[in-house]
């Protein structure tokens, strides 16, 4: 023995010492012998100090399934013999504890829907945290592609009818959204007079909730680079938040009214 756990055992009390004692000397003395012609999860305990052998059952495991929609999922729960399910709906799951007592989760039954981000959500959250410039024919491309379905078509011909013109030579100044150029240079887009500063993207969140009434509308900053022909679309600050609390409260909503008073739902981890 390490001194370490020499020390460890030494701090105990006298009794927890000599109760630990007891429990390994009991396990040395139990013997599990399993049988083939018994069920699964039938063995036999032998105990060599009294000689006694008992048929024991083992129980079962934890139960855990996996649904794919929320009227499985609320069906689920409101067949599950039990009743009481605690539903806690999270940011990448929803799970159901089906006898939220049993608090340890290993012994916990659990039904399980996995909620997976959209491409569209995807790029949405990265474009919060790392804001990313692009060209007219790539912007135009990533609008029509990744964030397909989220802005309305005659937006993107704005972007496709765009076109730069420049005379003279000098430095642009940055202001909010777009690029005021100083009077030794005259850069304008042809055909764009009214680009907003803004644009609401049409956001569905999860591959699972993809409803209409789960798209949720995230408003976007648009900026421009004269010089470059750039764009970068950037959420407005708490939008994405605002709309995966929408989306939370609508799961929520739904989920009390199937699964009955017996079910607690709460938008949590």
């Amino acid at each position: 023995m390490s001194s370490d756990n020499e020390r460890s055992l030494a701090q105990l009390p006298d009794k927890t010492v000599q109760s630990i004692a007891l429990l390994a000397r009991g396990a040395a003395e139990l013997q599990v012998i399993e049988v083939d012609e018994e069920p699964y999860g039938v063995y036999y305990l032998h105990n060599s100090l009294t000689g006694v052998t008992e048929r024991k059952q083992a129980l079962p495991g934890p139960r855990r399934y996996k649904v794919y929609n929320l009227t499985d999922l609320a069906a689920a729960v409101k067949a599950w013999e039990k009743g009481g399910a605690l539903v806690l709906i999270g940011t990448a799951s929803i799970d159901a504890v089906m006898d939220e007592r049993q608090r340890y989760e290993q012994w916990s039954d659990k039904i399980q829907m996995h909620l997976r981000a959209t491409m569209q959500y995807t790029q949405a959250l990265e474009l919060q945290v790392c804001p990313q410039w692009m060209g007219q024919r790539k912007f135009i491309d990533w609008l029509r592609i990744h964030m397909a379905g989220t802005v309305e078509r005659e937006t993107i011909d704005l972007f496709r009818q765009l076109k730069s013109s420049s005379q003279g030579a000098g430095a642009a100044e940055v202001q909010t959204g777009k690029e005021s150029v100083a009077r030794s240079v005259h850069k304008e887009l042809k055909g764009a007079t009214d680009l907003p500063e803004e644009i609401t993207l049409k956001l569905s969140l999860y591959e699972e909730l993809a409803d209409e009434v789960y798209v949720q509308p995230v408003r976007c900053a648009l900026s421009i680079s004269l010089d470059e022909m750039s764009f970068c679309l950037m959420p407005l600050a708490g939008e994405l938040t605002k709309a995966l609390r929408n989306v939370q409260a609508l799961v929520q909503g739904e989920l009390d009214a199937a699964c009955g008073e017996k079910t607690l739902v709460l938008c949590g981890e």
